[in-house]
């Protein structure tokens, strides 16, 4: 009897063998490289403009702010160029999405050589050192500055008294100051300026158009004191500064006499 062969496979040629184990050789090769250059930092972005040329610095006002979990905070970066600069800078903004960090320009030149970085951190925040790094390009130069935010475990209260004392210099503003007249009116966003300092307190006020600083005397009269200094959003230094008085009077002071802590 003859026995009856099952066949479960194809017999395969050895030159189709060898193709195959080349094919797979060939792909895990592939494999290897594409991971290798996974693992190489991406180079920085070449921005060349036509007409370029120069030499640019970008500066801090300050470098280091301190803040707490839905606060606030604000950078400023002043460009300074050489005499025969020519061209524009573009600003690339690195930071923690935890912060909300905003830059407000994508741009700068000699027309416009102050760009800021607004920060609300979020709920979420860590009470840890957090950096941020702004790079500016330009004919494919790169400078970055770093900026550090000390993030504190504070929580903001409740800021209508907080508008109170600053509300207390409008009327004075408007009729002493008349080329101040536009900040009364518009919409803010209030933060504490030193979280964790106490005795005398330090807020900011943010707008589209102004940053203004305020500070009082948490005392009762005649040491209960309160001044506000103002800046120009888009220029590098304040412009304006007042105290008011125990009794309720006001006066302007050098701007230098506005008290500051921690460089800013």
């Amino acid at each position: 009897m003859k026995s009856s062969k099952n066949t479960i496979g194809l017999e395969l040629h050895p030159k189709f063998v060898l193709m195959v184990i080349f094919a797979a050789l060939l792909l895990i090769d592939l494999g290897c490289s594409e991971d290798k250059r996974g693992l190489q930092p991406e180079p920085s972005p070449t921005f060349i403009e036509k007409g370029s040329a120069g030499s640019f610095e970008l500066t801090a006002v300050y470098d280091r702010i301190r803040s707490c979990p839905e606060c606030g905070g604000i950078f400023i970066a002043q460009l300074k160029t050489s005499q025969d600069f020519s061209g524009i800078i573009k600003l690339q903004l690195e930071a923690d999405p935890v912060l909300n960090a905003t830059l407000d320009r994508a741009f700068l030149d000699t027309k416009s050589n102050v760009a800021e970085i607004t920060i609300q951190p979020g709920l979420k925040a860590e009470i840890k050192n957090y950096e941020i790094i702004l790079n500016a390009y330009h004919a494919g130069l790169t400078k970055s500055l770093r900026f550090v935010v000390e993030m504190y475990p504070y929580q903001q209260f409740d800021t209508s008294w907080v508008v109170t004392k600053r509300d207390e210099f409008m009327p004075w503003l408007e009729h002493e100051h008349p080329e101040f007249a536009d900040v009364l009116d518009q919409e803010w966003f209030a933060y504490l300026t030193y979280p964790q300092i106490w005795v005398v307190e330090h807020w900011t006020f943010l707008s589209d158009e102004w940053e203004l600083r305020i500070c009082f005397h948490v005392m009762i009269p005649p040491y209960d004191w309160s001044m506000m200094r103002l800046r120009k959003r888009g220029e590098s230094e304040p412009i304006f500064a007042a105290r008011r008085e125990s009794d309720g009077t006001i006066h302007e002071i050098p701007v230098s006499d506005y008290p500051i802590m921690f460089g800013y």
